[in-house]
């Protein structure tokens, strides 16, 4: 099974910058800074830099995802690991820098997992810094899905991103990384929002599903307008989102809220009633 980094690196023939970064981190990402990793036996600053940030990076995601010999870990239990590995398995900036940045893996993590809704049985971790800025996080705000807040969450790091980019002085350079960001972002939140509506036998669904439509089209069309009015569009794009995030969380994500909340507690006197027959 270790042959596995030998055999990737060998697949990854050619001469240019990317192949060779790719060939560097499948032939090493198993190496450990205190050398007794694999293939080689590297150890400290002679495993290439690519290697040792994947190494964390591949350690938390394999952590983190269920496998078939194995329940995922919980992300704090994964943080935990890699903060006891550091100067072991790992390059110990590299671990702190992760941990260091947590909050902003814990958005890319809880935008792409897959999982149960609601009252999930998972071990989240305390987002103590919520996002605060030109766009704040307050709990009114939530809706009391955890992985949707949390991405609602990472939404507002988006837009507060832009805003500091305007006012800095520096829209021309991030403007177009961050439509990119809203266009990914829009695409994963709005699966995952309309999946709970799924699940959970949502009667408005399609009107629902409508607004995020419209949402994805009105930023495509900023994308246009941008090219030809930068400076005026940015900051209508900014107003733009401010306005779409409170308006839907607080009026239309709270009736997705509301009905999930009574659905649950349906499903729960259900079982309890089973419970006492049984």
């Amino acid at each position: 099974m270790k042959r596995h980094t030998i055999i990737g690196a060998k697949l990854l023939k050619g001469r240019e910058e990317t192949f060779s970064a790719a060939r560097a981190i499948a032939l090493t990402h198993h190496e450990r800074w205190d050398g007794s990793g694999y293939p080689g036996g590297l150890k400290g600053d002679n495993i290439p830099l690519l290697g040792r940030i994947c190494a964390v990076a591949d350690v938390f995601d394999a952590l983190t995802s269920e496998r078939p010999y194995k329940t995922a870990w919980t992300p704090q239990q994964a943080f935990n690991f890699i903060k006891d590995q550091r100067g072991k398995q790992f390059d110990p900036y590299i671990a702190d820098a992760f941990i260091s940045c947590k909050n902003t893996i814990m958005g890319i993590y809880m935008m792409y997992r897959n999982g149960q809704y609601g009252d999930m049985q998972y071990d989240y971790l305390n987002m103590d810094d919520n996002p605060q800025g030109w766009l704040s996080w307050n709990n009114s705000l939530s809706i009391g899905i955890k992985h949707i807040d949390m991405q609602h969450k990472y939404l507002i790091t988006i837009i507060n991103k832009l805003y500091d980019a305007v006012e800095s002085g520096n829209e021309a350079n991030i403007v177009i990384p961050i439509i990119n960001q809203l266009f990914e972002y829009g695409n994963i939140h709005f699966k995952s929002e309309e999946q709970v509506m799924r699940d959970y036998n949502y009667p408005a669904i399609e009107s629902h599903r409508i607004l995020h439509e419209d949402f994805i089209n009105k930023v495509k069309s900023y994308r246009q307008l941008i090219t030809e009015f930068p400076l005026v569009a940015i900051r209508d794009l900014l107003i733009f989102l401010r306005e779409w995030f409170s308006r839907h969380t607080e009026k239309e994500d709270s009736k997705i809220a509301k009905y999930v909340s009574m659905a649950s507690e349906e499903v729960q006197a259900e079982i309890g009633a089973q419970r006492k027959a049984g």
